[in-house]
């Protein structure tokens, strides 16, 4: 399984362009410039396009207008919000071993994503 992760974008998420495949995209954070609702659809119009099997994103401590957004109606089922929660997705392939037998192969990966800055009076561990 292949993991895309990006972070701290902070508005200039159209910017990045030929984004590599990827099985998954995550973006942990900082997606806002200044935290508002309009940069925030605007990113999440973006992300919600961009053609990836499993979409995955967490609030940073820039996505202000996002705290406490949870659930986020309107989202497709392959796309994901995570506020203090989790998500596990699981990947099959079917793969030829070298001895010409099929065999499937499971992938597993959790993902936590948890709103952690000063806004929310978390401190770093």
């Amino acid at each position: 399984m292949k993991i895309l992760h990006l972070s701290d974008t902070h508005g200039l998420h159209k910017n990045l362009r030929s984004l590599p495949e990827a099985d998954v995209i995550v973006h942990s954070g900082d997606f806002t410039f200044a935290g508002s609702e309009e940069e925030a659809y605007d990113f999440m119009n973006w992300f919600c396009n961009l053609p990836y099997e499993h979409k995955v994103f967490i609030a940073g401590n820039h996505d202000m207008c996002m705290y406490g957004a949870d659930p986020i109606e309107g989202l497709s089922p392959n796309v994901h919000y995570l506020y203090n929660s989790l998500m596990i997705i699981l990947s099959s392939r079917n793969e030829n071993k070298i001895t010409n037998l099929d065999a499937v192969i499971v992938r597993q990966i959790i993902i936590h994503g948890i709103l952690y800055g000063w806004q929310t009076g978390h401190v770093h561990p």
